[in-house]
């Protein structure tokens, strides 16, 4: 039974987002009774977002809503409250066809339920390393394909994963991941909705309804296989609610999904090139993204394996530093984690596989936090790996609630990012994890010799040294470029 009572509540979100969109696009392209209410959301995007994206957004919406040809789409609800490598556990999926913006044919379900059901044909292929190990699950069903962080790879596994369990040769236009973070915003400007007597909002809609759909239904006085009535009846509220409002929400609707398309609650994958061009041009793809020759990176992923929805209690904090040492860079990266919550329905120590990306031919010195199992004092190892332009190192680890872990790794730059500084240029790309709201990011690097100009700009206080100090929320992917040396 905990299979089937487990991450039910998020399908409701993407037929409210697709219908939302839907309308929201097809008022913003076409309503003339609503001219300047339209023209003023335009110059609102446009300053916002720039005039490339609102452009970008004019060729690949049409695609997503079936204004071209009818479309179908494989839709994952990504749970951030159980971070995985692109948003969060893949808890409920959806199929959605739509035509010219009307949803003609959507069909959702638990993920458990695809998994649990697989046709005796399906091959399944075995699960990673530290799936099978840490969740001890040896093969790697439909709900954890998304372990690759680079969302192209994820979404052409995903749509193979469930023809081969399905046992339907069913044909995708694209992928959509939307994590609950787009609905709450939603939900900002639609307000309170109570339905069968519940009332949720912006605050505790993923909270409330997880409870309500698991723990509460019997209160309510329906039965397990009935549980899921409150969901239905709570999307057939809000459809209400936003038709009858509809142009007083489609502006907000509008900028709902540019902030979550560029702080990754939304990710999109096109089958078509063309498209797919597009959407990784804008970084709406959620792809690993290549580094410059000489460039730094740093990209960290996390992977809670096993322990609840506990990502809702989890700060974290990110610290880059770069020191100069024999005509070498060292660099630490440290990622704390801070349990803020208590064991409860929902909560429980942290436990994550997680894997920090750093440039192709750097040198590994020491690391830091690693372990073998929680409750255990045996220090862990982590795993070195290459992937693409990247080498990779991973590690598991726990922290107990009210309490914190660090993560760290020390290394040498490589000779390419040495070289480019040497020449008076460094430059930084932080990627930021899909699914996370604003870790806080810190960056402490000393290059010797005086910091002539930054992008970002550091306070004024600490201009005039050889050191670039910047702290920051890392709502979005950063680049930093820094001159070293002349003015």
């Amino acid at each position: 039974m905990p299979k089937q009572k487990k991450h039910t509540c998020l399908w409701i979100i993407a037929i409210l987002f697709v219908v939302t969109v839907g309308v929201a696009w097809y008022v913003f392209q076409f309503a003339q009774e609503q001219v300047e209410t339209i023209n003023q959301t335009r110059s609102d995007v446009v300053q916002t977002y720039g005039e490339e994206r609102l452009e970008a957004a004019g060729q690949v919406m049409p695609y997503f809503l079936g204004f071209d040809s009818p479309k179908r789409f494989l839709v994952l609800l990504q749970n951030n409250t159980e971070m995985r490598p692109t948003g969060g556990f893949i808890g409920a999926y959806g199929i959605i066809e739509i035509t010219s913006g009307e949803v003609t044919s959507w069909f959702v379900q638990g993920t458990e339920v695809l998994d649990n059901n697989a046709v005796e044909t399906a091959v399944i292929p075995p699960a990673p390393e530290p799936i099978q190990k840490y969740l001890v699950q040896p093969d790697w069903f439909f709900r954890d394909m998304n372990w690759d962080p680079d969302f192209p790879t994820t979404a052409q596994r995903v749509m193979a994963a469930y023809q081969e369990e399905s046992g339907k040769n069913v044909v995708f236009d694209g992928v959509v991941a939307v994590t609950p973070t787009v609905f709450e915003r939603l939900m900002q400007y639609i307000g309170p909705v109570t339905v069968d007597g519940v009332t949720l909002n912006a605050e505790n809609f993923t909270e409330r309804l997880e409870y309500e759909v698991e723990y509460g239904y019997e209160q309510r006085g329906d039965s397990f296989e009935n549980r899921k009535r409150l969901m239905g009846d709570l999307l057939q509220e809000l459809i209400v609610v936003f038709e009858d409002r509809v142009f007083e929400l489609w502006p907000k609707a509008i900028d709902v999904v540019f902030s979550s398309l560029a702080d990754k609650h939304i990710l999109l994958y096109a089958t078509e090139p063309g498209t797919q061009e597009i959407i990784l041009k804008q970084d709406w793809g959620g792809n690993l993204v290549p580094l410059e020759v000489g460039q730094d990176g740093v990209f960290v992923v996390d992977a809670n394996l096993a322990s609840l929805k506990t990502d809702h209690a989890i700060e974290r904090s990110y610290t880059y530093t770069i020191t100069p040492e024999d005509n070498r860079l060292r660099a630490r990266l440290e990622v704390q984690y801070n349990h803020t919550g208590s064991f409860d329905w929902r909560t429980s120590r942290y436990r994550s596989y997680t894997r920090m990306y750093l440039p192709a031919g750097v040198e590994m010195i020491d690391g830091e936090g690693a372990m073998v199992q929680d409750r255990n004092a045996q220090v862990g190892e982590f795993t070195i790996s290459n992937e693409s332009d990247r080498v990779v190192a991973g590690a598991f680890f726990a922290v107990e609630p009210g309490e914190s872990h660090t993560l760290a790794l020390e290394y040498w730059l490589p000779g390419s990012v040495v070289q480019s500084t040497a020449n008076g240029v460094y430059t930084l790309f932080v990627q930021k994890q899909a699914g996370l709201l604003e870790p806080s990011l810190t960056l402490n690097l000393d290059f010797g010799t005086t910091v002539s100009t930054a992008y970002p700009a550091e306070n004024a206080t600490e201009w005039g040294d050889t050191r670039y100090v910047h702290t920051q929320p890392l709502q979005q992917d950063q680049g930093f470029t820094i001159g070293i040396g002349t003015e």
